[in-house]
């Protein structure tokens, strides 16, 4: 396809109202493989694209996108553009994931930014972006706060017409969303804080909540919401059961993407605020799913957060194994299907199949007690963490970009973080390394010194998702072709124990 055809498309797919389709997601590697030429002409309408795209559920798409765009326009010596569409750029990856490269990007940005006079109406803007990754990515709350509250001052400072000529956010929009933030900020600081601080807390959220001011339809919903959420938290239970009835008369067609699940989620976190903590779980799941339907990345991450908090707190939590536990167990890997169901549920359960009779035949060879437990419950959640990857990557027909590959990348991390949350340390320890590599070779961290709990489910799942069909572009091996590539994995990236121990459990037909 030229160069002309893709361009000329592009208006055909801003119209579209779902991104699922084949014929689609084919358009959308073409425009991937347009940007990535060296010399080309600037995408007309590059800008409406992204935004369609980060609606539809596709933010990394838009993300590169953007990115590209501004690296081009950087090349030109146009900084003043590159920075708007970095900014851009930053933005819909915000709604989607923080990843090493992101995060050096951004800081480097802010430190030219500093440097230079003629850049400084950006800066408020960048440090928005910086205080809201530690807010949702990395909950430095203290640390998100200040920044917040920088930009808000460094706005004062911003002539309305230069911000009117770049085409950036105003700053009352500005202005109310970093607002919005620091409420929400105020409300997770309270969820936090032993009982005598809470209400704290909440008095400083409800100061902020008064300078709320919204001017359209959806910053009227939004603080809408925020206002539900506040008499939640304080127990007006009432008050909020009245809102939440009353809210969704503000649903609509044009805006029940953004906003139908938002509901679903408040009417969940009252329930949980009540105490009522499965039906809250029920509710959450509804809520989860509904913004899947919908592509709403950013809200899938903040329910995702608030159902493990959620099984954190329940009785069942601590008792995995027992009937109410595995209740949980399958419910989590229910949701992974839904996000990946190229590999999902089955694949989980084989995995974890496949890491108990691992463990047996280490038993065997070793003589050393393996910790059976914690590698079948390590097996079953390996992949928890895609739950929090954008479906438009988990299921992309095509082989995915360097960028798409550090956010999948990330998983293992999210996954640990999930197992720590609900109070498994040493499971958490397995899933993180569970693509590590004695040679250092594996990921995220390129570890060596690797237990042989966590060699024991890496192996597992490198075995299964090789037999697996998991990709359309890539087809799934024989067990004959995988034990061929994996018999001189031994010393290399496994401990040759762990190696042999699939050689034997495989032709036992037990794998």
């Amino acid at each position: 396809m030229t160069e002309e055809n893709i361009i000329s498309k592009l208006e055909n797919l801003i119209s579209l109202k779902e991104l699922d389709d084949d014929n689609t997601k084919a358009l959308i590697h073409e425009i991937e493989k347009l940007i990535d030429r060296r010399h080309r002409k600037a995408l007309p309408v590059i800008l409406k694209l992204s935004f369609h795209l980060e609606r539809l559920g596709a933010p990394i798409t838009a993300y590169e996108i953007l990115y590209k765009e501004a690296i081009a326009r950087k090349k030109r010596n146009k900084k003043k553009e590159y920075f708007k569409l970095l900014y851009l750029a930053l933005k819909a990856m915000s709604m989607a994931s923080f990843t090493p490269f992101v995060e050096r990007l951004l800081l480097e940005s802010i430190e030219e930014i500093k440097k230079n006079s003629d850049l400084s109406v950006f800066l408020p803007y960048y440090l928005t972006l910086d205080a809201f990754y530690h807010h949702i990515y990395m909950f430095s709350y203290e640390v998100a706060i200040v920044e917040y509250l920088t930009a808000k001052e460094f706005l004062n400072f911003i002539r309305d017409e230069e911000i009117s000529e770049l085409g950036l956010p105003s700053k009352r929009k500005m202005e109310f969303y970093i607002t919005e933030n620091i409420i929400d900020l105020y409300f997770r600081l309270r969820d936090n804080m032993p009982e005598y601080r809470k209400e704290e807390m909440l008095s400083e959220a409800q100061k902020h909540l008064k300078n709320l001011d919204a001017k359209d339809e959806e910053e009227y919903i939004q603080a809408f919401l925020k206002r539900i959420e506040f008499h939640i938290l304080s127990h007006n239970y009432k008050i909020a059961e009245e809102l939440l009835n009353e809210g969704k008369n503000y649903i609509s067609a044009q805006n029940e993407r953004s906003f139908k699940p938002c509901f679903k989620r408040l009417e969940a976190r009252l329930l949980r605020e009540q105490n009522k903590y499965y039906n809250a779980y029920s509710r959450f799941v509804d809520a989860l799913q509904e913004s899947i339907y919908y592509g709403n990345n950013f809200l899938e991450k903040l329910i995702l957060d608030d159902i493990f908090n959620l099984i954190s707190k329940m009785p069942a939590r601590g008792q995995l194994f027992s009937s109410e536990g595995e209740v949980f167990l399958d419910s989590m890997l229910n949701l992974l299907r839904s996000k990946d169901f190229y590999l999902g549920v089955d694949h989980s359960h084989e995995v974890a199949q496949l890491s108990v009779h691992l463990t047996g035949e280490v038993e065997k060879i070793t003589g050393k007690e393996i910790d059976l437990d914690s590698i079948y419950m390590a097996g079953l959640l390996h992949d928890i963490g895609k739950l929090y990857i954008p479906w438009f990557i988990l299921t992309k027909p095509t082989s995915l970009r360097p960028i798409e590959w550090e956010v999948i990348q990330s998983h293992p991390l999210i996954g640990a973080q999930v197992a720590l949350k609900l109070g498994y340390p040493k499971v958490a320890e397995i899933i993180e390394g569970h693509h590590e590599r004695i040679d250092g070779s594996g990921y995220p961290y390129g570890k060596k010194n690797l237990s042989l709990e966590t060699q024991i489910v890496a192996l597992a799942d490198l075995f299964q998702a090789a037999i697996t069909p998991s990709r359309i572009y890539k087809k799934p091996k024989t067990k004959e072709e995988v034990l061929e590539e994996i018999k001189d994995y031994g010393g290399r990236k496994f401990d040759a124990v762990v190696v042999q121990a699939l050689f034997n459990v495989v032709r036992e037909g037990k794998g």
